[in-house]
């Protein structure tokens, strides 16, 4: 049988990888869509439109989201651990 243990091992390395690359990246990004908001009105009424749709989560809120995430992890495999 598989555990969620062998789950979980068998796919972080690759969830890693990603969140790495996501994470460091991350900085450069939100200085760029905060260039993009300061300049462009067209940009800025847009992002304003999609905020109206999430029920006011911004852009940035939801790119912040996976590195908010990732911080969880160790945290639901300890009580993961602890519950099997």
């Amino acid at each position: 049988a598989t555990t969620i243990g062998d789950i979980l091992c068998s796919y972080i390395p690759y969830m890693a990888d990603a969140y790495f690359q996501y994470c460091n990246c991350s900085s450069q990004a939100n200085k760029y869509l905060q260039s993009k908001i300061e300049l462009n009105e067209k940009f800025r009424s847009q992002l304003d439109l999609f905020q109206e749709k999430t029920n006011g989560l911004s852009l940035n809120g939801f790119l912040t989201k996976p590195i908010q995430r990732v911080t969880r992890y160790p945290l639901l495999i300890e009580k993961i651990l602890k519950h099997t």
